[in-house]
């Protein structure tokens, strides 16, 4: 099996480009996320969030495991 050393970006857009695994960043949304809780606004600082940790915990993945495949559903 192959290893994943890069991903495609806006794979079906108009921007579609190639990035090396090693030069994809995540962008701290924390702050984003704080200033939306501080107006009352949790359900979407809760998503943020949520997007992410998600973003974080799939591109650890990729990097701790670049042999990895998603199961068959």
């Amino acid at each position: 099996m192959p290893k994943i050393e890069s991903i495609i970006r806006s794979p079906k857009g108009p921007l579609r480009r190639v990035v090396p695994l090693s030069e994809v960043q995540v962008p701290d949304l924390w702050g984003i996320a704080e200033s939306l809780a501080e107006e009352g606004r949790t359900e979407a600082s809760e998503q943020i969030l949520e997007c992410w940790y998600l973003c974080i915990d799939l591109l650890m993945t990729l990097r701790d495991h670049p042999d990895y495949r998603l199961p068959k559903s």
